[in-house]
């Protein structure tokens, strides 16, 4: 006796559903690592649950995040095949990868032009507004480097200071005074430690401090530059009409006669 089609519709019983889930995700499973066996293609399956939990597979030749990735760059580049049409195109293969090559080519390109500008090449090609930009990038790039610089050299007096300390302790357990020498011992150990971090953060805020002030005198030097910009054209208008007077004639003097001696 034939069995009857089944009807494949959602299982209304949710213990039935949940068994039946089970059953056929673990077959499907089996059905996919065979496929990737047998064949030696990269598959990948993804399924979440009516309880929204993940569960996976991917061939061991490859990862679920590269078979994604390869899946988006093929979907972008237009090379996914519909059911009706399997065939390949060499031209359109060959002008994505021209497209994709003069892309690459002007990346880099603009990474050689930047590591000339920080070489110091190629500044006459900038305008002003490319050069103020790029010396702002700079500024705070070299605030990252001595802020970094700053503690690294705390990191290194505080490696030196425990060094010194278990050399101290050392050299206190091996002498046989034990009031004078520890007394001055530590007085010095503790005073050279002191002026070694004091020295260190005393450059560290005249460089900060140096910094402040080449902000400052180059916001002056901008605002004091619009200003000039704005008034420099009402000025040389209120100069053209203004009219100084002009100094009236001087009447000429007349010398009278040179009487003789």
């Amino acid at each position: 006796m034939r069995k009857g089609k089944v009807v494949i519709k959602r299982i209304e019983d949710r213990i039935r559903r949940q068994v039946t889930f089970a059953k056929r995700r673990k077959s499907l499973m089996k059905k996919a690592h065979e496929l990737s066996v047998l064949c030696d293609v990269h598959l990948g399956l993804i399924i979440f649950s009516y309880s929204n939990r993940l569960y996976d597979f991917c061939s061991n030749t490859t990862s679920m995040e590269n078979l994604i990735m390869r899946y988006q760059m093929e979907k972008e580049a237009g090379h996914t095949h519909t059911s009706a049409d399997h065939s390949f195109h060499p031209a359109d293969q060959c002008s994505n990868c021209a497209k994709t090559k003069e892309t690459m080519m002007r990346e880099i390109e603009n990474l050689k032009m930047n590591l000339q500008l920080y070489d110091g090449h190629g500044l006459n090609l900038l305008t002003y507004d490319d050069l103020l930009r790029f010396e702002l990038h700079l500024e705070s790039s070299l605030q990252h480097v001595r802020a970094r610089k700053c503690a690294f050299m705390q990191q290194q007096i505080n490696k030196l200071k425990g060094k010194a300390k278990e050399t101290f302790m050392d050299d206190y357990e091996e002498t046989q005074h034990f009031s004078l020498p520890v007394q001055q011992g530590g007085s010095s150990w503790e005073q050279l430690m002191w002026q070694a971090e004091r020295q260190m953060m005393t450059t560290c805020q005249i460089q900060d401090d140096d910094d402040v002030t080449r902000r400052q005198v180059k916001k002056e030097f901008l605002l004091f530059d619009r200003e000039e910009e704005e008034h420099h054209q009402p000025i040389i208008g209120a100069l053209q009409l203004v009219q100084l007077p002009q100094p009236s004639p001087q009447p000429a003097r007349t010398q009278g006669p040179v009487s003789g001696p």
